[in-house]
């Protein structure tokens, strides 16, 4: 079979494009397919198949990508959409008595609503999403008319095309002072956002893990040897995922999979896991590829840098970071 079809494809020559014709794309049942594809043809229409539930759909409970957002339901006649929401929802959102601009709290209802409006495909379902809408904002300190002139404006309005871009200026919030800011840059075509500094709760509320937790992402990590040298790496994940793998890949023999590995087969030593530790947190990717060199600088290490860092710039490196170990910013074994 496959070699009547290299037969066939070799023979005929290459066709120029064609124009385009409708398509019909329709469940793969087998018998049927096969006399809807004939049919199809006769007419200049393009019949593809597509496969239906399998086992292994039905085994694998895969969400969708817009599990968090769409609820759906199958009426007497349709299926209907609405917006789905966790059962942990509180309801929360930013206060109106917040220190922020009015048009970040305008932009809060616009983006419920225009949630409420794409999400929704029943009358009946849109009404509902707007009656919760309108009660989670007056909870939050939303006027009544604000959300009702809001609405009105939404409703009216249509969906409007996309603007060419503009130079943007974000700065931090500041109460009278902003307002002015803002309508200076309109004269002059420029886009000005706001974005608000540490609040009272971002400074008591620690969500993320402190440095020393091994479960902190985004950082570089120390495990040694007990030779006196010591691995250093950086990962996106939690340190004690990426620990693991090492460990895993050591155990196997994965001497290609991890530097640690290679290390431990070629001179039999062993690794220090519980001494294992974080050295520094950075959430750009690209600069933490440069923390990781220098920390390689300062270190006994046995592997190389994902990155090479310039010769003149190795002495100043080096200098400041005996500087922070004496300052006490850094372990003394690093």
């Amino acid at each position: 079979m496959v070699e009547k079809t290299l037969a066939i494809r070799q023979q005929e020559p290459c066709k120029g494009e064609k124009p385009s014709q409708p398509v019909l794309a329709l469940p793969y049942i087998r018998g049927l397919s096969e006399r809807i594809r004939r049919i199809g043809s006769k007419y200049n229409i393009r019949t593809c198949f597509r496969s239906g539930n399998t086992i292994r759909s039905s085994l694998m409970k895969t969400r969708p990508p817009n599990a968090d957002l769409v609820s759906v339901k199958r009426t007497d006649t349709k299926w209907e959409t609405s917006v789905y929401r966790k059962p942990t929802h509180t309801g929360q959102y930013l206060n109106h008595e917040s220190n922020h601009h009015q048009s970040t709290k305008r932009g809060i209802i616009k983006t419920l609503l225009d949630r409420a409006f794409g999400l929704c495909n029943m009358e009946e379902g849109l009404e509902k999403e707007l009656d919760i809408i309108k009660n989670d904002l007056q909870r939050n300190g939303y006027s009544k008319a604000m959300v009702e002139k809001t609405l009105a404006i939404r409703q009216q309005e249509p969906r409007k095309e996309e603007k060419p871009s503009q130079p943007v200026l974000a700065l931090p919030y500041i109460r009278g002072l902003s307002e002015r800011i803002k309508r200076i840059g309109s004269k002059y075509n420029i886009r000005t956002c706001f974005r608000s500094g540490n609040t009272i709760r971002s400074s008591l509320t620690k969500t993320r893990p402190p440095n020393a937790d091994c479960d902190s992402k985004n950082c570089i990590y120390l495990i040694p040897c007990e030779c006196g040298k010591s691995y250093i790496g950086e990962t996106k994940r939690p340190s004690n995922v990426r620990t693991a793998e090492h460990k895993k890949h050591t155990q196997r023999g994965e001497t290609s999979k991890s530097g640690i590995a290679d290390h431990v087969w070629t001179h039999q030593h062993n690794i220090e896991w519980s001494q294992a530790e974080i050295s520094h947190r950075e959430e750009h990717w690209f600069r933490i590829k440069f923390k990781e060199a220098a920390y390689m600088l300062s270190n006994n290490i046995f592997r190389q840098a994902s990155v090479e860092i310039l010769n003149i710039c190795k002495p100043i490196i080096k200098r400041k970071m005996a500087n922070s170990r004496q300052n006490g910013h850094l372990p003394r074994n690093q």
